[in-house]
Order: C-alpha cells, then structure tokens, then sequence
C-alpha cells in the first residue's frame, strides 16, 4: 500500500485552516480555565466541518462534551456549567457563530452511562447519543481532555471488539459496521422526517449535505475497514480501529488509495467531486439556500451529488469484494 492520490487544493487549505483555528481555540480555552475545570474528568470533542479537518470561513462550531464519572474528581453540575459557558464565551471571541439551537445540542455524555449502557437500546436515538457517540468514532477532533478523549474511544472499541481475542485471526468488524450503517440511516430517516421544512431552498441544502459530507463520513469509516481487511488478510484488530477513529472521512480515502490500480483512480475521483463540493459551500449559508431555489442550480448540484453517491458504491464493491464483511453490506 505505497501509493497515494493527489489531494485538491482546497482541500489541502481547508485543512490548514482547520488546523489554525483549532490552536486558536485550544489557547483561548486554557486563557479562560476551561482545561483546568475539564480536569482529567471530562473532554470536549469537536465534529461537523471542524471534526472532518475542512472548515472554511463560514464554519460554526459543533461541540460535545464526554464525561467520566468513573475518575477520582468527575464533573459536578455547576463545573459543567461553568464549561459550557466558557466554551460559549471562547467561540464568541474567536468570532465563530453562536451554536445553534440556543446551545440546545451542546450536551455532556458519560462514557459508561450514555455511550455503552445505552448502545442498541430504544434509549439510543432518543436520547441523541447514538449520533453523538457515532460522531465521536467517525468525525471528532478533541479540544480539551485529550486522555479522557482516548479513554472514551478505546472502552467504545474494546465494546465493538469484545470478541476479538477469540477470533484475532478471522475478526470481522461486524458489530461496528451495523451500527455505522444504523447511523446513516438515522439521518435519512431525520432528513425525511425535515421535508416538511416551508423553505425549500433550505431543505434542498439539507439534502445536498446529506449526499456528500453526511454519505462520506459515514461510508469512509467502512472502506477503511474493508481496506483493512484487505490489507490485513481477514481481519481488523483494534489498533486497526484506533487508527479509523483518528482519522478524518477525506484521509481515510486517502488510506483505502493506497491499495492501488482502479481503487485509487477512483479515490481520486470521489475527492476530486467532494473538493467541488466544499467550492459550492463556500458561499454564504443565506445566499447558497436561495441558489437552491433555482431550478437549474438545484438540478445541477444533485447530478453532481448522485454521481459522487455512485462512485462511493462503486468503491466499496471494488475495496469488499473477496471480504467476508461485504455480503453484510449488501443484506
């Protein structure tokens, strides 16, 4: 797995944006405490366009926060209080945009409760855990408590991976997989559930986010596991899954190119698509759902939508044939 594709160039800056403004927010945070009432007992996570590594200048913040009250110290009521405002206080400064929902979604999770206990219960989706636990292992940058970070990350695999040692030889991610592809099906089913939206250049946009960054995050976690079943000769072993989870959706297709011959012609052409994409989204959130009320704008942008949708589904044939994980794809 030597080779490698080229990378667009809007891409590549994004990148480093991404990279700049996260430094920026870690300083601003420890300027203001927050780190230190984190302590060693909760993290915060970032996902969205920071968590993929692609902001642009229009990008908000996403946030969650992960504690553990396993720890010595975990965090009380009022010092979570204390680090949501903090948090909200630091993105005011760096001028990101007030998050959204009036702070509705910035929740704190516990490790053990909310991710684990609750994972596959009627409790998952209710309670918004499955898409903040299923952000964590697919797009999440951390910001603060980069040891409760790692921690929240390894008890979730370990969970995923829990019959590993007896099938070390032949594992198949199986568990994981099932759960990705309930996530992805959870946010067509929460887009369906939105159509009802009066403003239909938004809920165009909605639909256009879906097919790309929404479809990629999703689906690169499994063709990097597919790759790595290739590449592993049968099985993914938790080291294996680390390494996904530390990677954004567009490096993850960078590693499945490395396999080589048509699969990295055809990363090539998924990023290539999806650098186009990030173009059409530079545009001012306001302005770009009033383009999506033209007819020809519209038309054009989902041809180039469900081409990027076919040569992902390409792809994953391409990467899963001969694998054992495939046939789970497919039924």
């Amino acid at each position: 797995m030597e080779q490698s594709v080229k990378v667009p160039e809007v891409l590549e800056e994004r990148r480093r944006l991404t990279q700049r403004r996260l430094k920026e927010l870690v300083a601003e945070l420890e300027r203001t405490g927050a780190a230190e009432i984190a302590g060693k007992s909760a993290c915060v996570y970032a996902t969205g366009s920071v968590g993929r590594g692609e902001m642009s200048a229009e990008s908000d913040l996403d946030i969650f926060i992960i504690r553990d009250k396993a720890t010595a110290s975990p965090l009380t009521n009022l010092n979570e209080i204390r680090l949501k405002a903090r948090l909200i206080e630091a993105a005011r400064n760096l001028t990101f945009p007030d998050f959204s929902g009036d702070g509705e979604y910035v929740k704190s999770y516990d490790i053990q409760e909310d991710f684990i206990k609750k994972l596959g219960t009627r409790k998952d989706d209710y309670h918004n855990v499955l898409t903040a636990r299923l952000l964590l292992l697919l797009e999440s940058q951390p910001i603060l408590g980069d040891d409760v970070y790692k921690q929240a990350i390894d008890k979730l695999l370990s969970v995923y991976w829990r019959d590993y040692d007896k099938n070390s030889k032949h594992f198949l991610p199986v568990f994981l997989t099932n759960d990705i592809l309930r996530f992805w099906k959870t946010l067509c089913l929460n887009y369906e559930e939105r159509t009802s939206e009066s403003n239909i250049g938004k809920r165009r946009l909605l639909n256009y986010k879906l097919k790309y960054s929404r479809l990629l995050t999703c689906y690169s976690g499994v063709l990097y596991l597919l790759a790595v079943l290739v590449r592993d000769k049968g099985t993914v072993s938790t080291v294996a899954a680390v390494e996904m989870v530390r990677c954004a959706p567009t490096k993850r297709l960078e590693f499945v190119a490395k396999l080589g011959g048509d699969v990295e012609s055809g990363v090539e052409a998924i990023l290539n698509n999806y650098a186009q994409f990030l173009k059409v989204c530079e545009t001012n959130k306001s302005e770009l759902e009033a383009k999506f009320t033209e007819a020809e704008f519209k038309k054009a942008r989902f041809e180039e939508a469900k081409a990027f949708g076919n040569d992902v589904a390409v792809l994953l044939e391409k990467v899963g044939t001969g694998t054992q994980l495939l046939r789970y794809l497919l039924v």
